[in-house]
């Protein structure tokens, strides 16, 4: 009996109509996903990158294939709390808080750093140094004859010589670097970069930096209803 008292604690029972799209009944012990603000409907996985959680689940079975019944769920979470936004919210999504305190979407993203390259006719012996690896221009990597090859030449080289990268420039000027495996210390994780040239052929671009955020592996909670902008009402089923 203690088991089964450890196993309860921290769960909650919430009740819900069923979605209109449902076919057939939901049975106890059926995984359920919030599809829309009050209605469950069958969880089949994370549909990544439209991350949707599993609520929890069906405790009291479902008699008819639409929201005229109700299902008791049973879910993981301290508390149900009305909390203040922090930007657009879609029920049934993982949310986290900002610095703030208002909630806002949770969601998975590599760090980033980036160069922009502004011109194709350098002086040769420019280096670019990422993460303390170093590149130099006329022996990793040439110069090309526009400004998105000499990017790409760039982003080839940075592959080639350091395996813990991944670069691309998906078309443009700019090289965007993200780091392979991270490992525990992903989260707020930057890129250091850095280059020997005064600017006139390639920047540090700080529009393409960026911090990792793995807030969606462990979120604050599940939204449970809807709100299409910062500071207003939503429902937030604490874990």
């Amino acid at each position: 009996m203690t088991i089964v008292k450890e196993e309860l604690a921290g769960m909650l029972t919430l009740s819900f109509g069923v979605d209109p799209s449902v076919v057939g009944t939901l049975a106890p012990h059926t995984p359920v996903k919030l599809s829309a603000a009050d209605q469950v409907a069958p969880f089949v996985g994370p549909g990544q990158p439209d991350f949707v959680a599993c609520l929890g689940y069906v405790m009291i079975r479902s008699n008819k294939p639409n929201n005229d019944n109700r299902v008791v769920v049973a879910t993981r979470g301290r508390a149900v709390i009305t909390m203040t936004s922090g930007g657009t919210i879609i029920a049934g999504k993982p949310v986290t808080m900002d610095a703030a305190g208002k909630v806002i979407p949770a969601s998975f993203r590599e760090p980033q750093a980036g160069f922009r390259v502004m011109d194709f006719m350098w002086n040769g012996g420019e280096t670019i140094t990422v993460e303390g690896n170093t590149l130099t221009e006329g022996i990793h990597f040439f110069t090309a004859p526009t400004v998105q090859m000499t990017a790409d030449q760039i982003a080839n080289a940075i592959r080639m010589n350091m395996p813990n990268f991944e670069a691309q420039t998906n078309g443009t000027d700019r090289v965007f670097i993200r780091r392979r495996n991270n490992g525990p210390t992903f989260n707020n994780t930057n890129i250091p970069i850095s280059t020997s040239d005064d600017g006139a052929d390639i920047i540090v671009d700080p529009s393409l930096a960026h911090d990792g955020d793995i807030s969606i592996l462990d979120p604050y909670g599940i939204a449970l209803t809807d709100c299409t902008g910062p500071d207003a009402p939503v429902d937030v089923l604490v874990r």
